[in-house]
C-alpha cells in the first residue's frame, strides 16, 4: 500500500506569504514514487481534522530552531490518540539531531531529504528494514539508529519541481499571491562563522560538491510552469547567493526577459557585485536585492564574523545597485559576541552611507553547532539552552550580554534610524526608554511600507491590501 504522509509547519502561521519550498520538495519526490501528500498548519484542530480525514501513515514536521517546541508538544499530543511515524526535519533536526530523544518522535532527517523520505516511504509500503535509512536517524524499542548522510544529488535538474499544489489547493491566499518562491542553486561556498554552512560541509565531506546550480533552462521551465497555472507577479529567489558565475547570470539575462519578463529579488554578495554583473541583472529583471552587511565594525566582520570583505567594498557595492536600477535591502546583526553598543552603532552608520532601501537587522541568535554559537557558549554568554530561544529573531535575545534592552530596542528602531536622521539623532536616548512594544509596532509599520513600495511592489486591489495588511500585522514574525 502506498503511503499517506501529512506535512505540518507553523512558518505558513507565522510568516505572511512564505512558501515551505523544502516541504514542497519533498513532496515532489513522494508523489514521484506515488505516495499521497497533504499539508496542514500546525494549529490543533487543523492537524486532528487532517489526520481524522486523510489518515496519514507518516506525519512529517519541518522545524527551525525556536519554533520546535511547538511543533515537539503538537506532535506528543497527537500521538496520545492516534497512531503514526512522527518524522522531524528542517534546519533544527540537522543541527540537533538528539531530537530522536524527545518523546515521540520516531525519527528525524538530516541534511537534504528529497530521497531519504522517499526511501523510508518506499521501506514502509514493501515492510522492509527502515533502520538503516542514510540521512535518518530512526528510534525502534528504544534504541537510536544513526545513519551517516548519503551523497548529495548533483544534478539539481534531475530533481522534481516543488510541488505546489500541495498548498496552493487549500491555501488560497498562497495561491492567490503574486510573489512567489523559486531557488536556482543550493549551497555556498563562504564559511560565516553565524551560518550553518560549517556545520553542513562537514556532514557531507567526501559527499560531492556542496555548490550546486540549476541550469537556466532548467529554472525558466519551472517558472513557465508557475506563471501558466497560477498568479504570479514576482519572483523571490531565496538561494543563499544568486549566481557563481558571469556565464550563469549572462544567459539568465538572455533568455528570462523574453520567456518570463516579470521583475524579481535575490541575494547578492557585497564583494561578487561587479558593473557587469550589475547591467546582466537589470538587464534580466532584478528589481531589488538582498546584501548583507552584518557589523559596521571592521573587526567584528573580520574576526568574529569571518566575512573578508571591507567596508569600502560595501559601500561601492550599494553604489554599483543603485546607480544601475537596483533597489538596495541590506541584512544586519546587532547583540554578537564581542560587540558594544557603541559596535553596534557602527553597524548603523555603515548602513547610514549605503542609503539602503530598507534596512534589515536581526537579533543574533547563537544557532548550536555553528562556529559562533559554540563561541558564544565558551564565553558564558549563552547556556546552550535551545528551547531558549525565540521563534524569531526579532523578539528578543537569547544571549547573556550587557545593555541587553538597549540591543532589543535597537533593533526594533534601527530601520527608521537609517530612514530618518531626526531619529537617528535621538535613538541612543530613545533605546533607553522602556517602549519596546511600541517601537515593535513602529518597526513592523515601516517595513510592511518599506515592502510594499520599494522592495516587492505588486499590484494589490483594496481587498488583497487590508488582506495581508492585516496578516503581517498580527503575525509576530513579521
Amino acid at each position: 500500500m502506498k503511503r499517506r504522509i501529512l506535512f505540518v509547519s507553523n512558518l505558513l502561521i507565522e510568516f505572511s506569504n512564505y512558501e515551505p519550498l523544502g516541504i514542497l520538495y519533498l513532496s515532489a519526490s513522494l508523489k514521484k514514487y506515488g505516495h499521497a501528500t497533504c499539508f496542514a498548519n500546525s494549529r490543533l484542530a487543523e492537524v486532528q481534522k487532517a489526520v481524522m480525514e486523510f489518515k496519514p501513515h507518516i506525519i512529517a514536521y519541518s522545524i527551525t530552531t525556536g519554533m520546535h517546541k511547538e511543533l515537539l508538544d503538537l506532535n506528543r499530543r497527537l500521538k496520545k490518540n492516534s497512531s503514526f511515524f512522527a518524522l522531524f526535519g528542517g534546519p533544527h533536526t540537522t543541527f540537533f539531531p538528539e531530537t530522536i530523544k524527545e518523546e515521540g518522535v520516531d525519527g528525524v532527517c538530516i541534511g537534504e531529504g528529497e530521497e531519504a523520505v522517499a526511501d523510508l516511504a518506499n521501506h514502509m509500503e514493501k515492510d522492509e528494514d527502515i533502520s538503516n535509512i542514510e540521512n535518518l536517524w530512526i528510534k525502534q524499542g528504544g534504541e537510536i539508529f544513526r545513519n551517516p548522510v548519503r551523497k548529495l544529488i548533483q544534478d539539481l535538474d534531475s530533481i522534481p519541481f516543488p510541488d505546489r499544489q500541495l498548498i496552493y489547493d487549500r491555501f488560497r491566499d498562497s495561491r492567490d499571491n503574486k510573489i512567489k518562491f523559486f531557488i536556482s542553486n543550493r549551497g555556498c561556498p563562504f564559511k560565516c562563522t553565524y551560518c550553518f554552512n560549517h556545520y553542513f560541509d562537514a556532514i557531507y565531506k567526501g559527499k560531492g560538491k556542496i555548490v550546486r546550480i540549476r541550469s537556466v533552462d532548467n529554472v525558466i521551465k519551472e517558472i513557465v510552469q508557475v506563471k501558466q497555472k497560477y498568479a504570479l507577479g514576482f519572483l523571490k529567489f531565496v538561494n543563499d547567493i544568486f549566481f557563481f558565475k558571469n556565464e550563469w547570470i549572462r544567459e539568465f539575462a538572455e533568455k528570462y526577459p523574453g520567456k518570463i519578463g516579470l521583475p524579481f529579488y535575490a541575494i547578492v554578495r557585497a564583494n561578487m557585485i561587479t558593473p557587469e554583473r550589475v547591467r546582466y541583472m537589470k538587464r534580466a529583471g532584478c528589481h531589488s536585492v538582498a546584501m548583507g552587511l552584518e557589523s559596521g565594525n571592521e573587526r567584528i566582520r573580520s574576526e568574529v564574523l569571518k566575512i573578508r570583505m571591507s567596508n569600502d567594498q560595501i559601500i561601492e557595492a550599494c553604489k554599483m545597485l543603485k546607480s544601475g536600477g537596483i533597489r538596495v535591502f541590506t541584512q544586519n546583526m546587532i547583540g554578537l559576541p564581542t560587540e558594544s553598543l557603541d559596535n553596534a552603532f557602527e553597524t548603523l552608520e555603515l548602513n547610514k552611507k549605503c542609503r539602503p532601501d530598507y534596512a534589515w537587522v536581526s537579533l543574533y541568535s547563537p544557532y548550536p553547532n555553528t562556529v559562533l554559537g559554540e563561541k558564544a557558549k565558551d564565553m558564558g554568554l549563552f547556556d546552550g539552552n535551545v528551547n531558549s530561544f525565540s521563534f524569531t529573531y526579532h523578539l528578543g535575545s537569547p544571549m547573556n550580554i550587557p545593555d541587553k534592552k538597549e540591543f532589543e530596542n535597537l533593533q526594533k528602531l534601527f530601520a527608521l534610524a537609517v530612514e530618518f536622521p531626526w531619529i537617528a539623532g535621538s535613538v541612543k536616548y530613545l533605546i533607553k526608554l522602556p517602549l519596546m512594544n511600541f517601537y515593535e509596532l513602529a518597526r513592523k509599520i515601516w517595513k510592511g511600507y518599506a515592502f510594499k513600495s520599494r522592495i516587492f511592489p505588486v499590484k494589490l486591489n483594496f481587498g488583497e491590501f487590508v488582506k495581508l495588511s492585516v496578516k503581517f500585522l498580527l503575525t509576530k514574525g513579521g
